[in-house]
């Protein structure tokens, strides 16, 4: 039998075989294995790129950092950020002089029930009061926004670094360092390999017959070897007309990575 993967109208050409598995006989159908994504990466943010941490072929997890830009400008207002939100000078002060405020604001207040101080010396007194409550709520409020800014450092900083997405595998590198690096440009290529895709086409006559929560056995085609449990994930609810076929999709664990992507196969339908 060909393995060859071509448009449907020469898929359907294929016929099915019966083979046994166990007491049960099953008919077979070509497929090819792929990944479950591929995804081409670019740089949060423009600028040199100064480290790639991966090479080609090499397996990496979700959120391991693979590309770093040049990013010296960004630690420095980092830790400008970070010097700005530890300060509590501000506030103090203004507590400190409020409390004073208060204090003289209390003595007025005595001296005028007592008519020794005029009625003007306890008004500027309320009034200074109120001047240095507001002092300390503003004071409060650049503190709070100094910490805004170190997230938001912070934030500028992250975006030098381009993590993984996803556990995958890395097919393919697009740009060296040294290179200028923009949000439009890929930097590499990254391939979700766990779990795999297998996609076959099967007749018509199969579609009453076929429902996603299926598990199929899937066969490596010679020189690969194998024969692996899979889960039918997606079942075309529209038929080719042309080809008499329909597009179906199981999920096939692949843990370990050993299972290579794009590798030919063969579906034993039950």
């Amino acid at each position: 039998m060909s393995f060859a993967i071509g448009p449907r109208a020469t898929l359907i050409t294929l016929l099915a075989t019966p083979v046994l598995v166990g007491a049960a006989a099953a008919q077979t159908f070509d497929c090819v294995i792929e990944p479950k994504s591929v995804a081409t990466l670019s740089a949060p943010d423009e600028g040199t790129i100064e480290e790639i941490f991966v090479d080609r072929g090499q397996l990496v997890r979700a959120g391991q950092p693979l590309v770093r830009l040049e990013d010296a400008v960004q630690q420095l207002q980092l830790e400008l950020a970070e010097a700005q939100a530890r300060s509590d000078v501000e506030v103090r002060a203004s507590a400190a002089r409020l409390e004073l405020r208060r204090k003289e604001y209390e003595r007025a207040r005595s001296l005028q029930e007592r008519n020794v101080a005029a009625a003007t010396t306890l008004e500027q007194a309320e009034i200074e009061v109120a001047l240095s409550e507001l002092s300390l709520e503003q004071a409060t409020i650049a503190r709070e926004l100094a910490a805004i800014q170190e997230r938001q450092a912070r934030a500028l900083l992250d975006r030098r670094t381009l993590n993984s997405p996803f556990d995958g595998v890395v097919t393919q590198l697009l740009a060296t360092e040294g290179e200028y690096a923009t949000e439009q440009a890929g930097i590499l290529t990254l391939a979700q390999i766990d779990p795999l895709y297998v996609e076959v086409y099967l007749p018509a006559a199969y579609f009453s017959r076929i429902a996603p929560g299926q598990t199929h056995a899937v066969a490596l085609a010679p020189p690969l070897e194998g024969r692996h449990e899979a889960v039918i994930d997606v079942v075309d609810p529209i038929l080719d007309a042309a080809s008499g076929t329909f597009g179906v999709r199981l999920v096939l664990p692949n843990p370990e990575g050993r299972i290579p992507a794009g590798a030919r196969c063969l579906v034993e339908l039950r």
